[in-house]
Parts: structure tokens; C-alpha cells; sequence
């Protein structure tokens, strides 16, 4: 959106110094940093629902989160990698904070698809789940610690995942967001095949995140309730925080 009011739709090419580089209908464009008010991607791109390959997830210091294909190091200090959508990047160590290895057999919630969700509201304001973000739209924040995966809800909620047995374990780290759950309180309840599995104490803010593992092992469903706490729906964001699960190993990785 530039600072005109006109909106210039494109393919984002990359930046300079002072200008965008944008590839539209018209062929490739330079934009001036002073003329554009706002940036806007296509959130269809964010994630890859299934990913085909393995992928490694580095954090920098400046809080970015990148979702490699695969990653090294470097002899000159650096991280070398490419990311998912085939783009080459080579970061300095010192930007680095953490680098998570790939993990074949994990899949995070917020990379599938939600197969039922249901949000009843204690008012009329409805608040769907949000992907990798809080129910506010912000960083997944619990116990004073930030998580780039994850599910942020808000009470009462219900999301139901299709795992086709699939999968042997579900994880996750639970509690009410640090930024806008901290006049919340909340029960959560999880569900293999209608059939309750975890059930949490009331959770209040300030409280250290729970941790949660339920068996899934050759189950067709799971189910991630949030009830209303004493002050209903007050306050109520939480955050499934690495919310994932494991798949079953093949029958080719079985021991004797």
C-alpha cells in the first residue's frame, strides 16, 4: 500500500537500501521506501501444510524465525542453509540463537489442518484459533519464555485433528498467555476418540506452563478442549505451545 492510497499487487523480489523490488504484471518494479505506508504477504504462504522433507527452524537474534530444508555450518562462523521454498541464505553465528535439527517423525498442529473447530464465546465476539501466534495476534508467550509454534485459543474452544492412527504421541506445553491471558482462568481437557485423556486443574495466570503428553498411539481423533475458568471468559487466552505429534514409527524402523 503505498502512502498515495493505491495498493501495487506483485511477487516480493527483495529490498535495497532505500527501495522494494517487486515483480508485477508490469515487469519488475522499484518501489521507493519513503512512498509505501504499508507491506502485506500473502498469508497462504506462510506455512507448508505437510512438508515432504525434513526441516530445521532457526531463530536470530533480532527474533526472526526461518524454516530450513536443511542447514550446516560454515568455516568462515557462519550458518549455510536453504530454506523450504528453495531460496539459498547464510547467516553469521553471532546471529544465531537456536538452530532445532530436523526431526522426521514430528508434525506440529499448526502445520495440519483443523478437521472441527468450535469457539463459544461467553459474549458474541468471536475469536478463532490462531496459528503460531497468540489469540491477540502476538508471540506465544508462557512462563517468560517465547515459542515460534503453537496453537493460541481462546475459551471456550474445541479443535479437533484427524490423525487416521497415524500417530503414537501428542505433546505440548499449556498455560495462559504471559501478554493477554493474565486475568484469565481455565480448564483443558484432552481427547482421544471421545474419550478423555488429560484433564488440567484450573490454570490461572502466573502459573508455570503445564506439560502435557497423552498416548495416541493408532487413534483416529484428538480433541483439545478449553473450558471457562471462575471469571468466564475473562482474560481467557491460551497457548498450546509446542503443540505436536509423533508419528508411528514404520515398520522398517521396528527392532527385532
Amino acid at each position: 500500500t503505498l502512502r498515495t492510497g493505491d495498493v501495487l499487487d506483485g511477487a516480493w523480489e527483495g529490498m535495497t537500501g532505500d527501495a522494494y523490488l517487486l515483480r508485477t504484471a508490469r515487469g519488475r518494479e522499484t518501489v521507493p521506501r519513503a512512498a509505501v505506508a504499508a507491506v502485506g504477504f500473502d498469508a497462504s504462504l506462510a506455512r507448508a501444510p505437510d512438508r515432504p522433507r525434513p526441516a530445521a527452524r532457526l531463530v536470530l537474534a533480532d527474533g526472526s524465525r526461518l524454516t530450513l530444508a536443511d542447514a550446516r555450518p560454515t568455516l568462515a562462523g557462519a550458518v549455510r542453509g536453504q530454506t523450504v521454498f528453495g531460496a539459498t541464505i547464510e547467516v553469521p553465528l553471532t546471529a544465531v540463537v537456536a538452530l532445532a535439527p530436523p526431526q522426521p517423525r514430528v508434525v506440529y498442529l499448526s502445520d495440519l489442518p483443523i478437521a472441527r473447530e468450535v469457539h463459544d464465546p461467553y459474549l458474541d465476539v468471536r475469536r478463532p484459533a490462531v496459528r503460531d501466534g497468540s489469540a491477540a495476534g502476538r508471540w506465544l508467550r508462557l512462563g517468560g519464555d517465547v515459542y515460534d509454534k503453537g496453537l493460541g485459543v481462546h475459551s471456550r474452544s474445541e479443535l479437533t485433528y484427524a490423525l487416521d492412527g497415524r500417530y503414537e504421541m501428542f505433546a505440548a506445553l499449556v498455560g495462559l498467555d504471559d501478554h493477554s491471558g493474565r486475568r484469565g482462568s481455565v480448564r483443558v481437557r484432552v481427547e482421544v476418540d471421545g474419550v478423555a485423556h488429560y484433564r488440567s486443574p484450573e490454570l490461572t495466570a502466573g502459573g508455570p506452563p503445564v506439560a502435557v503428553r497423552v498416548d495416541v498411539y493408532g487413534a483416529r481423533r484428538l480433541t483439545l478442549h478449553v473450558e471457562y475458568g471462575r471469571g468466564g471468559n475473562v482474560g481467557d487466552d491460551l497457548n498450546w505451545a509446542e503443540a505436536l505429534l509423533v508419528r508411528r514409527r514404520a515398520a522398517s524402523e521396528s527392532g527385532p
